[in-house]
């Protein structure tokens, strides 16, 4: 076969297949990056876990008694951060803290138990707390 023909026949293959070839390249790129990003995730769940690790440790020595720092942001009379078991921060003004150790006060000790459970586990669960105080209160 001459050069000529073998350059054609290569530039046909190529230009018959460009479909499959693309697909495949394609499929190899996602092949790599689903391995890169599945690496990624890896590493990243385990900071995550580590921090959240440290981050549960800390929030139970600091959050024991969340009750006593809402306490203490109406002595201080000034808005503070608390820290939650689960490491998220919420910055607590006076009137949340007042009205959240009103609802606190006047609840009986199981429920004030299920109250200071959702305070300091999640940000959500603590909203939707301040949600319920407000609520109820007005």
């Amino acid at each position: 076969m001459k050069k000529d023909n073998l350059k054609e026949l290569v530039r046909n293959i190529i230009a018959n297949n460009t479909g499959a070839l693309a697909t495949l390249a394609q499929t190899e790129v996602a092949k790599k990056t689903d391995r890169v990003l599945a690496d990624e995730k890896k590493e990243i769940a385990k900071l995550m876990f580590l921090k959240k690790k440290v981050n549960v440790k800390e929030g139970l020595e600091s959050n024991i008694d969340i009750l006593a720092k809402l306490q203490e942001i109406l002595e201080k009379e000034l808005p503070d951060k608390i820290t939650l078991e689960n490491g998220e921060v919420v910055e607590v003004d006076m009137p949340t803290a007042n009205i959240l150790v009103t609802v606190f006060n006047a609840l009986n000790d199981e429920n004030r138990g299920e109250m200071k459970k959702l305070l300091q586990s999640s940000l959500i669960n603590f909203m939707k707390v301040v949600d319920f105080a407000y609520k109820n209160t007005r």
